[in-house]
């Protein structure tokens, strides 16, 4: 190995390209095992059980009801349309939706979790058994697209937990949400134990104060000082519950993928199954889609390695980072005679790694058992449906899925498949191709996809343009190369 680190250092491309192929071919017998686990927020206007408000970005602690804080006496009241909504997105992922589910306790003790349980399906969920044929195209890593499917094993409502704040007096590890400061810096200031709290006390002041950065890091700064020597000592857990008892659907995927380009391309073409039933907000950097993923390696002909899960990754980047890292991480343990540990990580985006949370050994019991609330949840596949939801006519006002508007594409416009992909992928995008080809239908349609593809989307990403600026902005931009489209 130190000889393969030496021929990469060379300055000798061909040496360099020598190294990179040895280390590929010994990877190879690595087979890597990814699982996801998708929490999506369901677009209604009040909570699963209460009729709190689910608006985002409110002050804390306003859109909690009684029930919300657990106060004894409440009782739960099922949200109808966030079920239809579940129902809808069942359906779309060509799932067996039960005529009956139950709902379940799962117990556990959080500072967020008044109740000390959450509201989940486990023994019987809403719906099962179902598939989703995805594309991945890779623009540099893949020659052309390839289609994957992934089996469903189950899609589940339950309720959101609240949000915590840690502010502890320096013996236990620091939880402080991440600020952006003036010029776009992301500083993640968590898991500072009292050991490394001097050393990068120093090295962010130090940045701060040479950029000029903002006073209200600089007061967190001062403060965290403060607690290292003992002054101003607090220990309290700072809880909002607006988010507690938000509407979520889980779709657990089967251990059916084997990278982090395969995981990213199936939350896109989720996301745009889930725009277009309109279940979902799908704004990452809002927490409406969280993703899990359950990662392991394994060499061929043996079985399943140990696995670690990476929770709560927040963009469709962090998904394809976070997945391949870990793919890496795990086979360099392994090649070096390490062990697996069975254990929860978080992906840290500052530092683009995995950093481990808890471990998992000791397996948590949930003792779960059966809500005494909430009666089943009945559904009628029938047309005469009257009071119970009617799966039938839920599945008959299914819009046209990003598939099939893919493959009406190609039939019409004769575009390659990488070219078709990317369009229908953007959904602002593909609005304006359509409103230019239904406008000019003599326009060379390949000349305005590479236009949109090429040059719109390098203004979009300079932000010399914007979608949210309307379509008629973006239209006066490109006036001038439309016209020639139509010579």
């Amino acid at each position: 190995m130190k000889l393969v680190n030496f021929i990469r250092g060379s300055q000798n491309r061909n040496l360099g390209q020598l190294a990179d192929s040895i280390i590929a071919k010994k990877r190879k017998k690595w087979l890597p095992v990814v699982g996801l686990e998708i929490h999506v927020q369901l677009n209604s206007h009040s909570k699963l059980f209460s009729a709190s408000s689910t608006i985002f970005g409110t002050p804390a602690n306003t859109n909690v009801s009684l029930f919300d804080a657990a106060i004894p006496g409440t009782l739960p009241v099922l949200n109808r349309r966030c079920v239809e909504l579940g129902v809808s997105t069942a359906l779309a992922l060509s799932c067996q939706v039960n005529p009956v589910s139950f709902f379940d306790r799962k117990h556990y003790f959080y500072a967020d979790l008044p109740a000390g349980y959450q509201i989940t399906q486990q023994r019987a969920p809403l719906a099962c058994n179902g598939h989703l044929e995805f594309p991945i195209y890779q623009p540099g890593v893949h020659k052309k697209p390839y289609t994957k499917h992934s089996k469903i094993l189950q899609v589940q409502l339950e309720q959101d937990s609240g949000k915590s704040l840690y502010d502890s007096n320096g013996r236990t590890n620091h939880r402080i949400h991440s600020s952006k400061d003036m010029d776009g810096t992301l500083l993640n200031i968590k898991r500072l134990t009292a050991e490394n709290h001097r050393i990068w006390l120093m090295k962010i002041e130090a940045y701060l104060e040479a950029k000029d950065r903002t006073k209200k890091l600089l007061k967190k700064i001062r403060r965290l000082k403060k607690m290292q020597r003992g002054k101003g000592k607090t220990n309290r857990n700072l809880v909002d519950l607006n988010r507690a008892g938000v509407p979520l659907i889980e779709i657990v995927f089967a251990p059916d993928l084997s990278d982090g380009y395969e995981a990213a391309a199936l939350v896109k073409e989720l996301i745009l199954i889930l725009r277009r039933l309109k279940t979902c907000s799908c704004k990452m950097e809002e927490g409406a889609l969280r993703v899990d993923a359950n990662i392991s390696v394994h060499k061929d002909g043996e079985k399943y390695g140990v696995r670690t899960e990476i929770k709560n990754i927040g963009s469709i980047r962090g998904v394809t980072h976070a997945v391949n890292y870990e793919i890496k991480r795990q086979v360099d343990v392994l090649e070096s005679g390490g062990v697996i540990i069975n254990e929860t990580r978080a992906w840290d985006a500052s530092l683009d790694e995995t950093v481990p949370m808890r471990d998992k050994e000791m397996k948590q019991d949930y003792r779960f058992m059966p809500e005494p609330n909430l009666p089943p949840l009945r559904l009628d596949a029938t047309e005469n449906a009257n009071e119970n939801i009617n799966v039938s006519k839920l599945r008959q006002s299914l819009p046209e899925l990003p598939a099939e508007t893919r493959e009406k594409v190609a039939k019409t416009y004769n575009l390659l498949p990488e070219t078709v992909l990317q369009l229908v992928r953007e959904e602002d995008l593909f609005l304006i191709f359509n409103q230019i080809m239904n406008n000019d239908r003599k326009r060379n349609v390949k000349t305005v996809s590479s236009i949109l593809l090429v040059e719109l989307m390098t203004l979009i990403n300079k932000g010399l343009a914007d979608f949210n600026d309307g379509h008629s902005n973006i239209f006066a931009v490109l006036s001038f190369n439309l016209k020639l489209c139509s010579c």
